[in-house]
């Protein structure tokens, strides 16, 4: 998750996030990263979906990210790099974000070379609020193999919580399907 820190944007992704961590299922496994121009992160590998991770990662999302651009691609870069489950099923990384970017000449490069791995992860994308680069966002999701959906809140929260539900369901069928 990218977002300004003390901006309106914060909320409205830690939201998101939330929502999203309530919609996966049991048997699931997840990872959280939060950045800007540094990237932390709440476990290096992927944690199943109970009760208190789910609890541990909402308490991460209050923790401050550092300052500075929104570097993506150092954020993909150890998103990619977080350790998988034991499960032999495709895993996706979902970035949720608010679009601005500055170092997208980088991220094509980072999401080849996780393609070129034996068990490649999808990139999908989730984009809160309006999107300067759209394009860029649907372009990261297509190279990535994965899906791009854009949520507003101006239509209101349940409006942008069906969204993000309907996503982890979408990501969900993903993964049934052999993708690569």
């Amino acid at each position: 998750a990218s977002y300004p820190q003390n901006s309106p944007q914060r909320e409205e992704i830690n939201s998101a996030v939330k929502t999203f961590l309530h919609s996966l299922h049991e048997g699931d496994v997840f990872s959280l990263g939060l950045f800007l121009s540094d990237s932390i992160w709440l476990s290096r590998k992927s944690i199943p979906v109970i009760q208190d991770n789910i609890k541990l990662a909402r308490n991460f999302l209050s923790r401050k990210v550092g300052t500075g651009g929104p570097n993506l691609s150092d954020a993909l870069k150890k998103g990619f790099s977080v350790r998988k489950s034991s499960s032999s099923i495709p895993r996706h990384l979902v970035l949720i974000t608010h679009g601005r970017m500055t170092d997208d000449g980088k991220l094509f490069s980072i999401i080849q070379d996780e393609l070129k791995k034996k068990e490649p992860r999808s990139l999908s994308v989730l984009c809160i609020e309006a999107c300067p680069n759209a394009a860029l966002i649907e372009e990261l999701a297509r190279k990535g193999k994965g899906i791009a959906r854009f949520v507003t809140t101006s239509n209101g929260k349940k409006d942008a919580t069906n969204s993000i539900e309907g996503m982890v369901r979408e990501l969900h069928e993903h993964s049934s399907h052999e993708l690569f």
